[in-house]
C-alpha cells in the first residue's frame, strides 16, 4: 500500500476513494477547506458529449455547496484527449476550480498536474484521508497534455494576435502560417511551444487556409491554379495525396485537436474527415464530419463531404490504384 502525502497524490488516487478501481468513468472528489467531503462517479464513454459531464458535475457541486474538485478520468479505449480537454474547458467556463487532474487510460497515469487553487485548501487533511484508501501502487509520470499547456496555448494565441472567429487576411501572415504547417508535415516533427502551436492552429480559423492544407498534400499542384486546387479538394484529381504527408497531417490534427477553441475544432474535424474519405473510409469519415458539424452547423466543408459520404461518392484516385 502506497502512502499519499500531498494533494498531488490525492489527485492521482481520486478514483480509489470509491473502494474499487473504476473503468470508463469520470470520478470527482468534492473538496472544502476541511478536507475531502465526498466522491461521485459517472460513466464516461468515447462518444459522450462533454456537455453531459459538465452539467452533471456542475449539478453536484451546486447541490453540495462546493466549487472545488479533484478530477480523475478513466476513459475507454478510443477516447480522444480532445474530449478531456473540452470537458476541462467547460468546467473552467462555469467557474469550477479544478484543483488537479489525472487521466488514466490503462491504469497508469500519463498525465498528472496540480493546476490552481483560488482559496486555501487543507491539503494535509485531504492527504490524511486519502492515505487510508486501498491502492497498490502510486501512478507514474509519463508527460503529455496538461491544463497548463492549454493555458499557454491560449495565451500564445492572444500574444500573436490570433482571435478565434476572425479570419487571417494578411498575405504575409498567411504565408507564415502555411510555412509552419509545411515544416511540420515535411519533417513529421510537431511544434514544441505555445507560439508554434498558435500559428499551426490559426490555419484552422480561416476556410481558405484550411482548404489550402488539403491541396498542400498533393505533389506537383500549382497553388495558383485554382482549377487544379479545386479538383484536389473535391477528389477529382487522378493522383491522390502524398501518403506520408497525409499521415503526418492526420497525426498533427489529432494532437492539436486537444488544444483548439471550439470555434476552430470543426475545421480540424473537417480535415480529418477529408483524410478518411480520401482513403475510402466512409464510416469513419462520417463520424469525423458529424462531430465537426455538431461543433459548427454552418461548416461548409463538413456539409459537402457528408453529402459525398452519404451518397457514396469516392475520390477518383480510389477508382484506380493506390498512390505513393
Amino acid at each position: 500500500m502506497s502512502t499519499i502525502r500531498n494533494l498531488t497524490g490525492v489527485i492521482a488516487h481520486v478514483g480509489d476513494s470509491l473502494g474499487f478501481r473504476p473503468e470508463n468513468s469520470l470520478v470527482i472528489g468534492l473538496l472544502d477547506e476541511g478536507g475531502w467531503a465526498a466522491t461521485a462517479r459517472h460513466d464516461f464513454t468515447a462518444e459522450m458529449n462533454t456537455g453531459v459531464l459538465t452539467a452533471w458535475t456542475a449539478g453536484i457541486l451546486q447541490d453540495a455547496g462546493f466549487n472545488q474538485i479533484a478530477v480523475g478520468i478513466y476513459p475507454p479505449e478510443g477516447t480522444r484527449l480532445a474530449q478531456v480537454v473540452a470537458f476541462w474547458r467547460e468546467l473552467q467556463a462555469v467557474g469550477t476550480a479544478v484543483i488537479g487532474w489525472a487521466v488514466m487510460p490503462t491504469g497508469t497515469a500519463y498525465e498528472l498536474r496540480v493546476d490552481r487553487a483560488p482559496k486555501p485548501i487543507d491539503s494535509e487533511a485531504i492527504a490524511a484521508h486519502a492515505a487510508t484508501l486501498p491502492t497498490a501502487t502510486a501512478h507514474a509520470w509519463a508527460g503529455g497534455w496538461a491544463p497548463a499547456q492549454v493555458a499557454e496555448f491560449d495565451q500564445a494565441l492572444a500574444q500573436e494576435g490570433f482571435t478565434p472567429g476572425e479570419h487571417v487576411t494578411d498575405p504575409a501572415r498567411a504565408a507564415a502560417i502555411m510555412g509552419h504547417w509545411g515544416k511540420a508535415i515535411d519533417s513529421g516533427e510537431h511544434p514544441t511551444s505555445g507560439v508554434e502551436w498558435a500559428h499551426v492552429a490559426a490555419a484552422l480559423g480561416t476556410p481558405a487556409l484550411r482548404d489550402m492544407l488539403v491541396v498542400a498534400l498533393f505533389d506537383g499542384i500549382d497553388l495558383l491554379d485554382m482549377a487544379a486546387c479545386e479538383a484536389a479538394l473535391l477528389g477529382k484529381a487522378a493522383i491522390g495525396p502524398n501518403l506520408r504527408h497525409r499521415d503526418a497531417m492526420s497525426a498533427l490534427l489529432l494532437e492539436i485537436g486537444a488544444y483548439l477553441p471550439p470555434v476552430w475544432a470543426a475545421n480540424a474535424r473537417a480535415l480529418l474527415g477529408w483524410i478518411e474519405w480520401a482513403q475510402g473510409h466512409g464510416t469513419q469519415a462520417g463520424k469525423e464530419l458529424e462531430a465537426g458539424r455538431e461543433a459548427d452547423p454552418e461548416n461548409r466543408l463538413c456539409r459537402l463531404l457528408l453529402e459525398f459520404v452519404n451518397t457514396g461518392v469516392i475520390p477518383e484516385w480510389m477508382k484506380t490504384r493506390p498512390t505513393a
